[in-house]
């Protein structure tokens, strides 16, 4: 009896695993565009907890299952040049990003929370969304959105205006070489506690204010760890092929990868030019840099 009653167990077992869903959520039919610049296809994506486990014709039981018939399946979007980095702190479910199928933000083009100090953090801001000031450091900051808790992943670089701030303030002037060095230490814990590279804004104080040689010694502390060196450029006009070369030649001279926020040609004048503008970063990248 007692053989008999644990064979029917085991067996029972077995058919509840065999029964089991092996998939917690499968997306059908929909017209697949996976971000490798492959045409679209037809495909199932299969997921099991947080991870996409198959692509193709999902075959297996699901306990949930989506019918894309007609709409367009794709990895979600990632904002390289957001502003959100206070506004996440007020509203986690980041809507107006979710909604247009963004799943992941990078801030820190001319500022980022994560380098404010008590002299330097945004006033205005905090008062306005009733926020408080409570973290320290970079990973600080990226620390107090975790435990908020955010509908989309976010990271930030670390932009050279926010650390010229806490050395010099609005000064127009070039750092004494202690100055650097304490802009170099700032760069260097920032890159140590998670920020994805140096970034600048310069058409706008007091990034406006640095020179090129400025750049490429902070520039080079983010190289030191695989950093990205990313540019909204000093011109977009009449200036702009200058303004490119600048910052193809901070990466050449810094050894990092160079990113432009805004590739365009401003004034009706210079319109009709920017095939001069590919070229230029086509010549770049041909010794294999990363332009």
């Amino acid at each position: 009896m007692h053989l008999r009653f644990a064979s029917v167990v085991g067996v029972s077992l077995l058919a509840t695993a065999a029964c089991a869903p092996q998939f917690d959520l499968v997306i059908k039919n929909g017209d697949l565009v996976d971000g490798t610049g492959a045409p679209a296809r037809r495909a199932d994506v299969a997921v099991r907890g947080d991870r996409i486990v198959a692509v193709g014709a999902a075959s297996g039981r699901a306990r949930r299952t989506i019918d894309a018939t007609g709409h367009v399946v794709a990895p979600g979007f990632i904002d390289v040049q957001g502003q959100s980095g206070v506004t996440l702190l007020v509203d986690a479910n980041g809507e107006s990003h979710i909604r247009q199928g963004i799943t992941t933000e990078i801030i820190g083009e001319g500022s980022t929370p994560a380098l404010w100090t008590r002299d330097t953090a945004d006033r205005v801001a905090l008062d306005r969304y009733h926020l408080q000031y409570d973290w320290t450091g970079f990973d600080g900051y990226l620390h107090t959105l975790q435990n908020r808790g955010t509908s989309i992943n976010l990271g930030s670089f670390a932009p050279v205006a926010a650390i010229r701030e806490q050395v010099l303030g609005m000064q127009n002037r070039t750092p004494t070489p202690e100055e650097l060095q304490r802009e170099q230490e700032i760069l260097d814990r920032a890159m140590q506690q998670g920020a994805f590279g140096f970034a600048t804004a310069l058409i706008y104080p007091p990034a406006s204010y640095t020179h090129t040689e400025e750049l490429v010694a902070l520039a080079r502390v983010a190289s030191k760890y695989g950093g990205v060196y990313i540019s909204h450029v000093r011109g977009e006009s009449f200036r702009v092929k200058d303004a490119i070369g600048e910052a193809i030649d901070i990466g050449r001279q810094a050894g990092l990868p160079v990113v432009i926020y805004h590739l365009k040609i401003g004034a009706n004048a210079n319109w009709g030019h920017m095939d001069e503008i590919r070229a230029e970063i086509e010549e770049a990248r041909r010794p294999g840099r990363a332009v």
